[in-house]
Protein backbone atom coordinates (compact mmCIF):
# COMPACT_ATOMS: atom_id res chain seq x y z
CA UNK A 1 0.00 0.00 0.00
CA UNK A 2 1.64 3.24 -0.92
CA UNK A 3 1.56 6.74 0.76
CA UNK A 4 1.63 10.07 -0.83
CA UNK A 5 4.61 12.53 0.73
CA UNK A 6 1.71 14.79 2.40
CA UNK A 7 0.55 12.48 4.35
CA UNK A 8 3.51 10.64 5.33
CA UNK A 9 4.69 14.24 6.38
CA UNK A 10 1.44 14.79 8.42
CA UNK A 11 1.59 11.47 10.14
CA UNK A 12 5.33 12.44 11.17
CA UNK A 13 4.49 15.66 12.45
CA UNK A 14 1.74 14.26 14.21
CA UNK A 15 4.01 11.75 16.26
CA UNK A 16 6.61 14.81 17.01
CA UNK A 17 3.29 16.76 18.41
CA UNK A 18 2.13 13.97 20.79
CA UNK A 19 5.94 13.74 21.73
CA UNK A 20 6.40 17.17 22.73
CA UNK A 21 3.23 17.34 24.26
CA UNK A 22 4.35 14.11 26.72
CA UNK A 23 7.55 15.56 27.17
CA UNK A 24 6.80 19.32 27.00
CA UNK A 25 6.30 19.71 31.19
CA UNK A 26 9.80 17.99 31.24
CA UNK A 27 11.17 20.16 28.63
CA UNK A 28 9.95 23.65 30.14
CA UNK A 29 11.48 22.24 34.12
CA UNK A 30 14.87 22.10 32.48
CA UNK A 31 14.94 24.91 30.54
CA UNK A 32 13.44 26.72 33.13
CA UNK A 33 15.94 25.19 35.75
CA UNK A 34 19.04 26.29 33.21
CA UNK A 35 17.48 29.76 32.91
CA UNK A 36 17.86 30.13 36.97
CA UNK A 37 21.39 28.50 37.05
CA UNK A 38 22.82 30.66 34.56
CA UNK A 39 20.62 34.15 36.60
CA UNK A 40 22.39 32.90 39.77
CA UNK A 41 25.75 32.88 37.59
CA UNK A 42 25.35 36.49 36.50
CA UNK A 43 23.80 37.84 39.30
CA UNK A 44 27.43 36.68 41.52
CA UNK A 45 28.95 38.20 38.69
CA UNK A 46 27.47 41.69 38.98
CA UNK A 47 28.52 41.79 42.89
CA UNK A 48 31.45 43.52 42.68
CA UNK A 49 30.14 45.76 40.54
CA UNK A 50 27.20 47.08 42.16
CA UNK A 51 29.05 46.65 45.58
CA UNK A 52 31.74 49.41 43.97
CA UNK A 53 29.25 51.73 42.58
CA UNK A 54 26.41 51.53 45.79
CA UNK A 55 29.03 50.39 48.95
CA UNK A 56 29.31 53.55 50.67
CA UNK A 57 25.49 53.78 50.90
CA UNK A 58 25.92 49.91 51.45
CA UNK A 59 28.09 51.27 54.82
CA UNK A 60 25.85 54.43 55.45
CA UNK A 61 22.47 51.95 55.37
CA UNK A 62 24.53 49.50 57.63
CA UNK A 63 26.09 51.10 60.19
CA UNK A 64 23.63 50.99 63.02
CA UNK A 65 24.21 46.86 62.62
CA UNK A 66 27.71 47.59 64.10
CA UNK A 67 26.10 49.27 67.01
CA UNK A 68 24.23 46.81 68.19
CA UNK A 69 26.63 43.70 67.62
CA UNK A 70 29.31 45.48 70.27
CA UNK A 71 28.24 44.20 73.16
CA UNK A 72 26.05 40.56 71.45
CA UNK A 73 25.48 37.99 68.73
CA UNK A 74 22.43 39.69 66.32
CA UNK A 75 21.02 37.89 64.53
CA UNK A 76 20.11 38.78 60.92
CA UNK A 77 17.59 37.47 58.27
CA UNK A 78 18.36 38.50 54.46
CA UNK A 79 15.72 37.96 52.14
CA UNK A 80 17.40 36.81 49.01
CA UNK A 81 21.05 37.02 50.16
CA UNK A 82 22.12 36.09 46.69
CA UNK A 83 25.73 35.32 46.43
CA UNK A 84 26.11 37.20 49.90
CA UNK A 85 26.26 40.68 48.24
CA UNK A 86 25.73 42.31 52.06
CA UNK A 87 28.38 40.12 53.58
CA UNK A 88 31.02 41.96 53.76
CA UNK A 89 29.32 45.04 55.13
CA UNK A 90 27.86 43.00 58.50
CA UNK A 91 29.78 43.27 61.87
CA UNK A 92 31.72 40.15 62.41
CA UNK A 93 29.85 39.54 65.48
CA UNK A 94 26.46 37.90 63.93
CA UNK A 95 24.35 35.41 62.48
CA UNK A 96 23.02 36.03 59.14
CA UNK A 97 19.60 33.27 58.27
CA UNK A 98 19.47 33.30 54.75
CA UNK A 99 15.77 32.99 53.46
CA UNK A 100 15.76 31.61 49.46
CA UNK A 101 12.83 30.04 47.80
CA UNK A 102 15.61 28.05 45.63
CA UNK A 103 19.38 26.91 46.57
CA UNK A 104 20.95 28.03 43.12
CA UNK A 105 23.38 30.71 45.72
CA UNK A 106 24.10 28.60 48.55
CA UNK A 107 27.45 27.58 46.26
CA UNK A 108 28.39 31.40 46.40
CA UNK A 109 27.13 32.54 49.81
CA UNK A 110 29.55 29.76 51.56
CA UNK A 111 32.90 30.93 49.63
CA UNK A 112 31.56 34.64 50.51
CA UNK A 113 31.52 33.17 54.00
CA UNK A 114 35.03 31.99 53.75
CA UNK A 115 36.23 35.90 52.97
CA UNK A 116 34.24 37.49 55.91
CA UNK A 117 36.09 35.75 58.83
CA UNK A 118 33.01 35.45 61.66
CA UNK A 119 29.70 35.25 60.38
CA UNK A 120 27.75 32.45 60.97
CA UNK A 121 25.06 31.60 58.28
CA UNK A 122 22.14 29.43 58.33
CA UNK A 123 19.86 28.83 55.18
CA UNK A 124 15.75 29.10 55.67
CA UNK A 125 13.41 27.81 52.76
CA UNK A 126 10.81 30.30 51.95
CA UNK A 127 9.38 33.36 50.53
CA UNK A 128 8.91 36.79 51.93
CA UNK A 129 5.14 36.93 51.99
CA UNK A 130 5.44 33.43 53.51
CA UNK A 131 8.13 33.11 56.61
CA UNK A 132 6.28 30.59 58.85
CA UNK A 133 9.43 28.69 59.56
CA UNK A 134 10.44 31.90 61.33
CA UNK A 135 9.32 32.76 64.96
CA UNK A 136 7.81 35.94 65.54
CA UNK A 137 9.92 38.50 67.04
CA UNK A 138 12.98 36.78 66.59
CA UNK A 139 15.04 38.72 64.57
CA UNK A 140 17.04 41.76 65.16
CA UNK A 141 17.09 42.91 61.58
CA UNK A 142 16.03 42.15 58.30
CA UNK A 143 17.84 43.43 55.73
CA UNK A 144 16.39 43.39 51.77
CA UNK A 145 18.71 44.43 48.85
CA UNK A 146 17.52 44.35 45.11
CA UNK A 147 15.04 41.50 45.79
CA UNK A 148 11.56 43.28 46.83
CA UNK A 149 11.21 44.24 43.00
CA UNK A 150 10.67 40.24 42.55
CA UNK A 151 7.84 39.72 45.44
CA UNK A 152 4.94 38.57 44.20
CA UNK A 153 3.03 40.63 47.24
CA UNK A 154 4.97 43.49 48.92
CA UNK A 155 2.49 44.29 51.06
CA UNK A 156 2.20 40.74 52.12
CA UNK A 157 5.82 40.62 52.81
CA UNK A 158 6.08 43.83 54.91
CA UNK A 159 3.87 41.76 57.19
CA UNK A 160 5.84 39.49 57.87
CA UNK A 161 8.53 41.35 57.98
CA UNK A 162 7.23 43.40 61.14
CA UNK A 163 5.78 40.12 62.50
CA UNK A 164 9.56 38.90 62.77
CA UNK A 165 11.22 41.91 63.92
CA UNK A 166 12.02 42.17 67.52
CA UNK A 167 10.22 45.28 69.05
CA UNK A 168 12.48 48.02 68.22
CA UNK A 169 13.77 46.21 65.27
CA UNK A 170 14.78 47.68 62.09
CA UNK A 171 13.92 46.55 58.21
CA UNK A 172 16.93 47.61 55.86
CA UNK A 173 16.26 47.98 52.13
CA UNK A 174 18.20 49.41 49.20
CA UNK A 175 15.97 48.93 46.03
CA UNK A 176 15.51 49.58 42.07
CA UNK A 177 12.42 51.30 41.43
CA UNK A 178 10.27 53.23 39.15
CA UNK A 179 11.33 56.44 37.86
CA UNK A 180 9.42 59.55 38.92
CA UNK A 181 5.74 58.60 37.27
CA UNK A 182 5.46 61.06 34.16
CA UNK A 183 8.86 60.76 32.95
CA UNK A 184 9.91 58.77 29.73
CA UNK A 185 12.35 56.23 31.92
CA UNK A 186 8.75 55.21 34.08
CA UNK A 187 7.25 55.29 30.96
CA UNK A 188 10.12 53.24 29.21
CA UNK A 189 10.06 50.79 32.50
CA UNK A 190 6.34 50.19 32.51
CA UNK A 191 6.31 49.02 28.94
CA UNK A 192 8.84 46.71 29.25
CA UNK A 193 8.40 45.17 32.75
CA UNK A 194 6.38 42.13 31.30
CA UNK A 195 9.22 41.09 29.60
CA UNK A 196 11.48 41.75 31.75
CA UNK A 197 10.34 39.74 34.32
CA UNK A 198 10.59 36.57 32.69
CA UNK A 199 14.12 37.04 31.25
CA UNK A 200 15.36 38.46 35.08
CA UNK A 201 13.80 35.77 37.35
CA UNK A 202 10.50 37.41 38.29
CA UNK A 203 12.10 41.47 38.06
CA UNK A 204 9.51 44.28 37.77
CA UNK A 205 11.26 47.23 36.86
CA UNK A 206 8.23 49.50 37.49
CA UNK A 207 7.43 49.03 41.81
CA UNK A 208 7.04 51.80 44.14
CA UNK A 209 8.59 50.20 47.37
CA UNK A 210 9.36 53.20 49.03
CA UNK A 211 5.56 54.54 48.79
CA UNK A 212 4.86 50.80 49.82
CA UNK A 213 6.88 50.70 52.91
CA UNK A 214 5.50 54.07 54.17
CA UNK A 215 1.97 53.25 53.94
CA UNK A 216 2.78 49.97 55.75
CA UNK A 217 2.57 49.43 59.99
CA UNK A 218 6.30 50.41 61.11
CA UNK A 219 6.65 52.66 64.07
CA UNK A 220 8.44 54.89 61.84
CA UNK A 221 10.45 55.25 58.39
CA UNK A 222 13.32 56.78 57.48
CA UNK A 223 14.22 56.80 53.78
CA UNK A 224 15.69 58.68 50.96
CA UNK A 225 15.67 58.43 47.02
CA UNK A 226 18.39 58.65 44.43
CA UNK A 227 19.84 57.28 40.89
CA UNK A 228 22.48 55.20 41.44
CA UNK A 229 25.92 56.00 39.37
CA UNK A 230 25.14 52.77 36.85
CA UNK A 231 24.85 53.21 33.15
CA UNK A 232 21.98 50.33 33.34
CA UNK A 233 19.63 53.29 33.20
CA UNK A 234 16.54 50.95 33.57
CA UNK A 235 17.32 50.10 37.47
CA UNK A 236 18.74 53.54 37.81
CA UNK A 237 16.48 55.10 40.39
CA UNK A 238 16.78 53.37 44.00
CA UNK A 239 15.38 54.12 47.63
CA UNK A 240 17.03 53.48 50.37
CA UNK A 241 15.70 53.42 53.86
CA UNK A 242 15.27 52.02 57.19
CA UNK A 243 12.16 50.91 59.03
CA UNK A 244 11.82 50.14 62.77
CA UNK A 245 8.99 48.01 64.34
Amino acid sequence: MEYSLPIILSSLLLVALCLLTIFWREICSTLRSQQVRFYAFMINRMIPKYNKIMGTHKKELFADLHNLSENKLIKILEIGAGGGANFEYYPANCLVVCLEPKRNFEEYINKNVEVNEGLKVEFVHGFAEDMNSVADNSVDAVVATLVLCSVNDIPRALQEIHRILKPGGQFYYMEHVSAVSGTWLAWVQSLITPVWRHIADGCCLDRHTGKLVQSSIFTSVKQKHMDANTNMLLIRPHVIGVATK
